[in-house]
Order: C-alpha cells, then structure tokens, then sequence
C-alpha cells in the first residue's frame, strides 16, 4: 500500500538511461522515485512518490531546443510544489551540459551550480578538470565513443565556457580531499570571485560526499552524473528490492546502443548463455522497413520460446559504420538515422510482445530506451533497485500484457564485460 506524499525532488535527465542510474540510488534510502514518460505533468497519479524523474530526451536537441525544453520542465515543476532539483549529466559530458544546466538555473532560481560529473563505480572520474574513462581522457578512448554525440575535449571547465563564459571555476582534488568543509570554504570563494559554475574533481566516492555537503546550500544547483547521486544518499540505510525469477524465455534484451563496451557485453552474453539472436539490418529497414519488419517477427515466431532473446543492430564488427555512412549517402543525417532505428526498435518490440510472454526487458542504449517506452504506451516507471552497479532495474505497465514488466537500463558504456551475462543469471535464478 502506498501512502501520499509530496514531491520533494525532481531530477532532471537529458536520457533515458541516465535517469533511471542515478535515481534508483535514492530509492536505497527508502525515497521512492517515479521516472515519467508521456503526459507525465497531467495524465500520471504522483501521490505515491516522493521524487520526480523526469527525461527531456534533449541530448540530440540543438542547444536552444535543449535550453527551452528543459526550462519549462522546471517551470512545471515548480508549479507542483518542487524546489529541489538534481540536474543529472552524461558522465563523459555528451549533449547539451551547459545549456541544460544554464536552463536549470535560471527557471529555478540558483545562483550557482556545481558540476561533478564522476562516476567512480563505472570508471567516470573528474582529474584536474579532465572527465577520464577507466583513467583516459574521453575523446581519447576509443571503447566508450558514442559516434552520434562524440565529445572533442575532456576539460569540463573549457566545454561550460560556451554558455558561462569567464564565470567557470573548479576544485581540485587536493582540496576536495581536505574535507567538506574545507570544500564549501573554497566553493564559497569562487562565488564571491564572479564564478557561477563551478567543476569539482572526483575520483571516490568520498570525493563526492565532500562534494555533495554543497546541498546545505539551497542557493546551489548540483549537477552531475550517479556517482553525485549515490554520495547525497547513507548507505547505512540502504533498501534493497526482492529480484524477480523468471524464466529464459521470458527474457528479452534489445540493444541500441553503439559502445564497443556493449558489443563486448553481447559477446559474452552470447558466449556463455543460448540465446536467440535477431539482427536489425539497417540497410534492409531503410529500403523497406516493412519488408525487415516481417522477417525479424517470422524469425521470432520460428525460433524457440524458451530461450532469451536477444535484437541487436550490428552483427560484423564495425558494420554500423558503414551503415551509418550509407544512410548518409541516402540524405539520412546521424540523428535521424538514430531517431529511426530507435522507433522501429520499439515497433518491433511491440510486435514481439504479442508473439512472446514477455516478463523482463533489458534495454541498453538511451534513445533505444525512449523508443522502446512511447511504442509499449509506457506511462511511467517505478524505480526499485540497482540489479548491478550503475544497471537500475524498475517495473512498468503496458497495454501489451495485463501483468508489470520489469525493465533494467544500461548507459551504453557502462558496466563489465560480463554484465549482460550477469543480469540474465540474476533474473532467472542461476547466479553463482
């Protein structure tokens, strides 16, 4: 039974996945956090929760798009009563950051806003102002680009000074590791010397909760990545959720995203469980999507029921760049190549729900997230629990089954070789 609450937060998210990864850490601590989907500021009963999540799916926008969009995002949340907000970022600094954050600040009225982007537990850590990945500089690490929003610098500080230019401060790691209040000392000192954005170096997550006793101050919007998330919560009252058990058959994983950690992930999990595989062929859903449709249903319907089964978009290692070239040869641009593999992702899911049960989704990739959602009519959903690090799993309800499904989302680049393996051995009862 649920009992009404106000909302107290509102985390705001440019994707899918980074939504689900950094509010699922506040449901640790007994919070109960709603990601909302479609008609989330009217058509969605938010009594039974306490904290608002809500994906502007902004990351591909142009950067006044992405200002507008989240601005009246915060407008309508201050409208129900929220004065807290969490601006969730990419933890490697993909989309519209500075933009987003300006938006934040000036539709909620913050003065100042600290950015920590670090995500220690997925590798994400912030060394004198450079966002390294497993301790390399991003766009210098090749395993976690993303070809549809690259990222040409590292130096958090350098990309903010496009929106706020000559008021960027940062923290370095030698005071942040004198403590909180030695930190708060020095944020303060930036204020007072004009800086209106302030970066944080982090590499644990004590960096962060240092980082994080900022929150006392009201007049200060903290913007950062799951890790920022996780140090604003106490572990020492830490919830966990019970996993569902279901069986193999009733397991589906639809992968959109790109990462060469993802397609290490598929290699493993196809390695070492029996799957049934459906391959998107881009080049055949370009030239007749229906055409592609049917076959991947038929080859469904043909396969066997009681085995996972996997729909990826790439088969031959480094093929989706020549797809990727080919739809730009044809006047397709990246972001509507992507828009169009992610709605016909969820189609295809949709068509898959009527021929299998489906009991748990685990979906990679933010847009394929999005996709996936608006095509299953999915309202909202109920964050419960972290199935791995950085790898939230939560339950929704669709008009395709008359029972919730479980989702679990993964940012493209996160998580171990084997964490695909792992989800698929926790959810049907067989983990070691």
């Amino acid at each position: 039974m649920f009992y009404r609450m106000s909302l107290k937060l509102c985390i705001i998210a440019d994707d899918f996945t980074g939504a689900g990864d950094s509010a699922v850490q506040f449901r640790k601590n007994g919070h109960a956090p709603f990601l909302a989907l479609q008609d989330w500021d009217s058509g969605i009963d938010l009594d039974s929760y306490d904290i608002l999540v809500v994906s502007t799916e902004s990351r591909f926008m142009l950067p006044q798009d992405a200002y507008e969009t989240v601005s009246r995002v915060v407008k309508t949340c201050r409208k129900l009563g929220v004065r807290q907000f969490f601006k969730k970022i990419d933890s490697t600094i993909r989309g519209n950051v500075p933009e987003e954050i300006a938006a934040v600040m000036d539709a909620g009225d913050f003065e100042c806003a600290l950015v920590a982007p670090s995500a220690p537990r997925n590798g994400r850590t912030v060394v004198a102002g450079n966002c390294l990945v497993n301790g390399i500089p991003i766009g210098e690490n090749s395993e976690n680009s993303d070809p549809f929003t690259p990222v040409a610098s590292a130096f958090v500080p350098g990309l903010l000074e496009r929106q706020f230019q000559g008021a960027v401060g940062h923290i370095g790691l030698e005071t942040v590791r004198k403590g909180a209040a030695e930190f708060r000392r020095r944020l303060q000192e930036l204020r007072q010397e004009g800086s209106r954005v302030i970066v944080a170096d982090a590499e644990t997550l004590d960096d962060l909760r240092s980082v994080a006793s900022a929150r006392m101050d009201k007049t200060v919007l903290l913007a950062g990545a799951s890790g920022l998330a996780e140090a604003l919560t106490d572990d020492r009252d830490s919830i966990s959720a019970t996993m569902p058990r279901i069986s193999p058959g009733e397991l589906l994983y639809v992968v959109g995203s790109l990462t060469e950690t993802t397609r290490i992930q598929i290699q493993d999990l196809q390695e070492k469980i029996d799957t049934i595989s459906l391959c998107v062929s881009i080049r055949s859903m370009l030239k007749d999507e229906e055409g592609e449709f049917t076959r991947l249903l038929n080859e469904d319907s043909a396969s066997r029921q009681d085995l996972p089964l996997l729909i990826k978009t790439f088969d031959v290692d480094g093929e989706y760049r020549k797809d990727i070239a080919y739809a730009v040869e044809r006047g397709v641009t990246e972001k509507e190549l992507g828009e169009r593999v992610s709605d016909f992702l969820g189609r295809l899911v949709t068509g898959i729900f009527s021929q299998r049960q489906i009991k748990a989704v685990f979906i990679t990739g933010g847009n394929t997230a999005a996709g996936v959602s608006r095509s299953l009519k999915v309202k909202g959903v109920e964050l419960l629990d972290e199935i791995l690090p950085g790898i939230p799993i939560g339950k929704f309800g669709t008009p395709y089954t008359d029972r919730p499904v479980y989702l679990i989302s993964k940012a493209g680049g996160f998580g171990k070789r084997d964490a695909m393996t792992q989800v698929c051995k926790i959810v049907t009862g067989k983990r070691e």
